[in-house]
């Protein structure tokens, strides 16, 4: 199944999944947003670390569906301040890990914030085509969540 929503694309055969949302302020600013704790604790929550440097950890925590606490864990892979930021992501009940590549680019006063997330083995099961499909709902959050940030934010 593909999925094509404004900024959000995603293949569920594939497991590949790619978002965009273009927030009005630099990628300087942006990009504290994603690596600073106290800013990712003010618009993603304080379930979420990240330390930013290659082979720094990435966690994050929730409740799924049915009420029980899921956790992802990775590393940071490469960091380009401010423009790109990728690290692996394994959820607790996967045996793989997939890879979430987060880019900056500067549109003038804008910034285009988009986001890569796959890596899935190519067999891909049901389980995992639904974790995709539920990832795509976890990405359009996030880049709400981070442009309202941003815009609550504005100097």
């Amino acid at each position: 199944m593909v999925i094509k929503d404004t900024g959000v694309s995603i293949d569920t055969n594939s497991g590949s999944l790619s978002a965009s949302e273009t927030i009005a302020t630099t990628p300087k600013k942006v990009w504290a947003m994603l690596v600073a704790h106290h800013q990712i604790s003010e618009w993603w929550g304080n379930y979420v670390s990240i330390e930013p440097h290659v082979g720094g950890n990435f966690e994050e925590l929730w409740t799924d569906k049915n009420g029980n606490l899921t956790r992802a864990v990775g590393k940071v892979t490469e960091i380009t301040s401010p423009y790109i930021l990728k690290f692996t992501w394994k959820e607790s009940k996967w045996d793989y890990e997939t890879k979430v590549h987060i880019r900056l680019r500067e549109m003038g006063k804008n910034t285009l914030v988009e986001v890569t997330h796959n890596g899935w083995p190519e067999e891909m099961t049901d389980q995992m085509r639904s974790d995709v499909s539920r990832l795509y709902y976890g990405w359009r959050s996030f880049l709400r969540k981070l442009k309202e940030h941003a815009s609550d934010n504005r100097p």
